[in-house]
């Protein structure tokens, strides 16, 4: 039986705040952080082991964390994502044998359970762009490197009806950036396109979702705003890999490289429309958007059950996902 397990770290309440009231809660939630971060990692580490005691387990593990609580959950498990990511897409760039961690599976990127979703983060974009620099740099130089069948594990959003992180965070960024000394701008690498150079001081007062030069899909948003039936549709499996496939048909029709990305999903059920932008590879594990108001309204608007469909359909079937990458390694090692 596959069990499914999903935990949300965040703040519901009133959508009316103040800038003072953003201020101070982003101060507490500082102080806190030390104090939380040792205990917090300890226990979601103790809660994957249970949940996910093999790397090739059935069972289903989602975290989602909401504004601050988004600073919280990435606080405490963002060296963990950015270890496994790059000591599996090293695995997967390498010819020789280099270290796994707990989760590894072959031919695949791993990540904190199944999938990480920070909803509306108040954190600055300079602490994403390493994710970003580093999956990007591996697919420079082999652009077919991650699975078709790859899943989203760190899946980043932001409303644009957000003012909270829209609007008040970058005002009090300009203020608190003022007087910090920032190293010369390094070009991120690009798969496709040439390097991308952003102002350090630009990131710093951005958060992590609301850098449209760095988003990796097209705002999401509903084909037909309240069609969905309010039940979740079946799960199909293949999804990702329909997408891609369907994208390079209609690329070799029109004599471009075949690289899949652009693909665009409607999901049945829910009617949204999620669709890759092309800037980096079509399965980087790695996605960041905007979402349109009719999906997340504003700041705290995040209990739109329509969302949680979607979560379900970006985990990936472990059964169809595991042996896809299996075939994905044995492909690059015959290359």
């Amino acid at each position: 039986m596959v069990r499914w397990l999903g935990i949300l770290f965040g703040t519901l309440r009133s959508s009316v705040r103040t800038h003072r009231d953003l201020a101070l809660e982003n101060l507490a939630l500082r102080q806190q952080l030390a104090v939380w971060k040792a205990s917090l990692v300890e226990f979601l580490t103790r809660l994957e082991r249970v949940v996910k005691p093999s790397p090739d387990t059935p069972n289903k593990l989602m975290l989602i964390g909401h504004s601050f609580g988004a600073s919280v959950v990435f606080n405490a498990l963002g060296q963990v994502l950015m270890v496994r990511f790059l000591l599996d897409a090293e695995k997967l760039a390498s010819n020789s044998e280099t270290p796994a961690h707990s989760q590894s599976k072959p031919g695949l990127v791993s990540g904190y359970g199944d999938l990480v979703v920070l909803v509306n983060p108040a954190i600055e974009a300079t602490r994403i762009v390493p994710f970003f620099s580093s999956l990007n740099e591996y697919t420079r130089k082999q652009t077919d490197l991650f699975s078709i069948a790859q899943p989203a594990r760190l899946v980043i959003l932001s409303s644009e009806g957000d003012w909270a992180t829209r609007i008040t965070f970058p005002a009090a960024r300009v203020f608190s950036t003022l007087l910090e000394q920032y190293d010369n701008n390094k070009p991120l690498p690009m798969p496709y396109v040439k390097p991308l150079v952003l102002k350090q001081r630009y990131l710093a007062r951005q958060t992590m979702a609301n850098v449209p030069e760095i988003q990796t899909h097209l705002p999401l948003r509903e084909s037909t705003p309240g069609a969905w039936n309010g039940k979740c549709a079946s799960v199909e499996s293949n999804w990702l890999r329909t997408a891609i496939d369907e994208r390079k048909a209609g690329q070799r029709k029109e004599h471009q490289p075949e690289t899949g990305a652009g693909w665009t999903k409607v999901f049945s059920g829910s009617t949204i429309v999620l669709t890759h932008k092309g800037l980096t590879t079509p399965s980087n594990p790695l996605w960041i958007m905007a979402v349109g108001t009719e999906l997340i309204p504003d700041h705290t608007g995040i209990t739109n059950p329509v969302l949680i469909c979607l979560f379900n359909e970006l985990l990936g079937d472990p059964k169809v996902v595991n042996p896809e990458g299996r075939r994905h390694e044995r492909y690059l090692r015959n290359k």
